[in-house]
């Protein structure tokens, strides 16, 4: 810890003597006969020349320096200014003396100020107060040298720069178990006990503007109390302790007349309290504190955490300290502790608060414990990758002031993504148009403005961030709700590229599919006639179950880089007016966030219109409409075409078909849910391994099988979980139990079908 005393150079002793001495030559060397009239006229004589003369300056200058008048100019000028040196020394000195006189007096006292809750009375006294019984049994202090008149005695003693004092209140409880009552004293040792506060008060207006000029000036802070006379600020000085490195270089160049002042005010805090900030600094060092030397954690200006009741990063919340730290139950156990801070919200703008955040430290007042033990700790203390953290999530939070298409992980140290983890759209302004809030009185404030906020605005600095909310709401693309999310469990999504490689279709399929979605299908003005009318890509996909049809959706959504939104029949009801107000709503989000709309099952839309049935005719007029205005990539897939409506032929720019798996394409898809298994990283699967090689040499015989596509993945995923409860690895013995119990099914269900299959029933209906 850096010294609390400074060094004032020559003592004051040495220093005052000098001045004592020249006074007393000034004294003797004016002693003269001559009246002053007299001694004015003989100094006039001597400086007014006759008229009109000549000067040889030069001649003048070096018979007063003592200087061969044949010298060079630049000896002259030298001797000119080591004169000059001289008297600006003499005058310094003279000043210095001068200061030192004034200050040879300064000094402070201690005032014990005694607070008797049984008299209601406060005294003022100049000794330390002895303990007493009272006639309740109760401890009182009885005071002596008793200051009654404070304005009296600071007159009396004007050397005095401020005022100590010591507070007690007493006849209030019996005291410390430990001590024994006497006839009519007790042990001095009680009168600690007693004792609830110590404050400073400045008397000399000059010490007002010593710490002034040393606190605002030189060191340029704004943590200090006022330090107007006769206002009092408390100990322990909490903000002198946290800038003492500043305070000693500020101390350095204080003003002569300031000085004095200063350290006798630093003799005072190392005399009080310079031990106890050696101890604090010890503590803080190791990580550790007590209770009693908490005010030393909170200082205004700096970063606090809190826990939010939950010991993990993600859930931590920073906050600048506004404020030193505040007791609201003082005395009571535990103490309720409360810093000011401010931190930041969003609410589609970011507005900057002011609270209280509020904490209970429950271990005795003596009794060290880890400072991150605590629920509200400054994050100087947290270590460096909890300010990464939150520096991080901080700006993720920053990138969702925008639309942003997120990665959604379960497990906050899970980084790399999995297929488990959900993909989330964060676009506030969206939320709050579906969750209307009752209207404001007031307007809602923007703290950073539009210019601040837009798209290529530049990142903010590091406190802004680390302030930033822990949660912000996203919009489940598959449930299709909002969500409160983590922000520190949020990613950007890494988009699956290889999904459509990996797609068992046919490559002239594959290639018309990628050359609309990559090439620009979203003109900037319509193509129509009809202003309004939409300029989206419709594409249709229809086949048997399992054949890729929604695969291929995916993995359109993939390669286009954009959300999937997908809807079911079952999402969008039966009813004209819901589904068309539905459809709005689903199309709206898809133009909006820019996605890939997949309309799975699009059977009952695609169905041809009758005079028969008008609620279907009402449903797939409704649909026609909606699509008419859409901008959008819409994908529909379908099982049943074979009562397809015309009035679609017009509007779907490619329309797919997709046939039953060929055993060619059974062996690939085989292959891919292997290398897919195999890759997994982040399951039970991988810890307990599969036997990968004996399932390949299996393959040509798995593809054989008459499975398709979903019914292959429902096979893996079974023979994984069958794996698992066994507690073994995977292996091809697990594929066969499945297989076979599949099989089983096939061939009672073909057997009530009077033994024809799915596809040859469909081509009679004229389905597909």
């Amino acid at each position: 810890m850096p010294p609390l005393r400074g060094s004032l150079g020559p003592t004051w002793a040495a220093r005052k003597r000098a001045r004592t001495e020249e006074l007393s030559e000034n004294d003797s060397s004016s002693d003269s006969s001559c009246a002053p009239g007299a001694a004015r006229m003989v100094e006039s004589e001597k400086l007014t020349p006759a008229f009109p003369f000549q000067v040889d300056w030069r001649r003048v200058l070096c018979q007063s320096f003592s200087l061969n008048h044949q010298e060079n100019d630049q000896a002259i000028l030298e001797s000119l200014q080591n004169i000059t040196d001289r008297l600006e020394a003499a005058d310094r000195s003279l000043y210095d003396a001068s200061i030192m006189d004034a200050s040879a007096d300064l000094n402070y006292q201690t005032m014990h100020r005694i607070r008797c809750a049984e008299q209601s009375t406060t005294e003022l006294c100049l000794n330390e107060p002895l303990p007493v019984w009272n006639a309740d049994g109760l401890i009182h202090l009885r005071g002596s040298r008793v200051v009654t008149n404070l304005e009296l005695h600071l007159e009396r003693n004007k050397g005095t720069a401020f005022l100590v004092y010591r507070d007690y209140k007493c006849c209030e409880s019996r005291g410390p178990e430990t001590v024994q009552r006497q006839p009519s004293t007790i042990s001095a040792d009680a009168v600690p006990s007693l004792l609830v506060n110590e404050s400073v008060s400045i008397v000399s207006e000059t010490l007002s503007l010593a710490l002034d000029e040393l606190l605002s000036i030189r060191v340029g802070s704004t943590l200090h109390p006022g330090f107007n006379p006769l206002m009092e600020f408390s100990a322990p000085y909490v903000w002198w302790f946290c800038q003492r490195d500043r305070i000693q270089s500020g101390i350095q160049s204080l003003a002569p007349a300031h000085l004095p002042h200063i350290l006798l005010f630093q003799d005072y805090l190392e005399e009080s309290l310079g031990q106890e900030y050696q101890t604090v600094d010890k503590l803080l060092e190791e990580g550790r504190l007590s209770a009693k030397y908490l005010p030393y954690l909170y200082i205004p200006g700096e970063m606090q955490l809190s826990k939010m009741g939950k010991d993990d990063p993600q859930f931590y919340r920073a906050f600048k300290a506004t404020s030193w730290l505040q007791y609201s139950n003082m005395g009571a156990s535990p103490s309720r502790l409360v810093v000011s801070g401010s931190s930041w919200s969003y609410n589609g703008f970011f507005q900057q608060n002011t609270e209280e955040w509020a904490f209970y430290c429950k271990s005795p007042r003596d009794e060290t414990f880890n400072i991150d033990d605590l629920a509200v700790f400054p994050l100087r203390l947290a270590g460096p990758e909890v300010a990464e953290a939150l520096q991080h999530r901080g700006e993720m939070f920053w990138e969702c002031r925008l639309p942003k298409y997120i990665c959604y992980h379960n497990d906050s140290a899970l980084r790399a993504q999995s297929p488990q983890d959900a993909r989330y759209m964060i676009d506030y302004n969206t939320y709050k148009d579906m969750h209307p809030s009752p209207p404001a009185q007031v307007a809602p404030r923007d703290d950073l403005g539009p210019e601040a906020t837009g798209p290529n605005a530049p990142l903010p600095d590091s406190d802004f961030l680390l302030c930033l909310p822990c949660t912000i709401p996203g919009y489940h693309m598959l449930k299709k709700e909002w969500f409160t999310l983590y922000v520190s469990r949020m990613t950007p999504v890494q988009w699956n590229v290889d999904a459509f490689e990996r797609l068992v279709v046919d490559d002239k399929k594959k290639k018309l599919i990628q050359a609309l979605v990559t090439t620009q299908i979203a003109a900037e003005e319509s193509t129509d006639l009809m202003s309004g009318k939409g300029n989206g890509l419709f594409i249709l996909l229809h086949g048997g179950p399992g054949t890729g049809k929604t695969l291929t959706a995916e993995s359109v959504a993939e390669i286009a880089e954009r959300p999937l939104y997908r809807v079911t029949c079952g999402d969008v009801g039966t009813k004209a007016e819901e589904v068309e107000r539905y459809l709005e709503t689903v199309l709206l989000l898809g133009k909006t966030w820019g996605c890939v709309v997949l309309l799975d099952e699009a059977d009952v839309f695609l169905m041809q219109r009758s005079v028969e049935d008008f609620k279907r005719n009402a449903l797939v007029s409704v649909f026609l409409r909606v699509l008419e205005y859409y901008d959008g990539i819409l994908v529909l897939t379908s099982n049943r075409v074979g009562t397809f409506d015309a009035a679609f032929k017009s509007r779907i720019q490619l329309s797919l078909h997709y046939p039953p798996l060929t055993k060619e394409n059974r062996l690939q898809i085989w292959k891919n849910f292997i290398e897919h298994v195999e890759g997994l990283t982040n399951s039970r699967t991988a810890s307990l391994g599969i036997r990968s090689r004996e399932i390949k040499d299996k393959l040509p015989e798995l593809a054989k099988k008459a499975l398709n596509g979903r019914e292959i993945r429902n096979a893996v995923s079974t023979a994984r979980q069958l794996a698992m409860f066994g507690n073994e690895a995977m292996g091809y013995r697990h594929l066969e139990t499945v297989i076979s119990e599949m099989e089983k099914f096939d061939e009672y269900a073909t057997e009530l079908k009077g033994g024809l299959s799915d596809d040859v029933i469909a081509r009679q209906c004229q389905e597909y």
